[in-house]
């Protein structure tokens, strides 16, 4: 994680999405890392394809960075076949 980059940590609030949509619009996708881990793997698993969908549809050559829980976080993710999200 670089310095300028910031962490939006997704936790189990409500207006989850909501709030992070704000955060981007407010901060620009490319410097933000979304950070799964306070999650359990299925809302981790939801908010990581939801936050890729709207990434894609605003963005459409972005990618978002993120962490999850562990390397089985990762390994769900890939079985989506989600192109735009980038594990840190």
């Amino acid at each position: 994680m670089k310095k300028s980059d910031l962490c939006y940590r997704f936790d189990n609030s409500e207006y989850k999405l909501e709030r992070f949509k704000k955060y981007v619009e407010k901060y620009g996708y490319s410097r933000i890392i979304a950070d799964f881990s306070a999650l359990n793997i299925f809302d981790a698993i939801k908010f990581a394809v939801l936050s890729s969908v709207f990434i894609s549809q605003n963005y459409p050559s972005g990618r978002l960075k993120c962490r999850g829980l562990n390397s089985e976080f990762s390994g769900f993710m890939n079985d989506f076949s989600i192109k735009n999200l980038e594990f840190v």
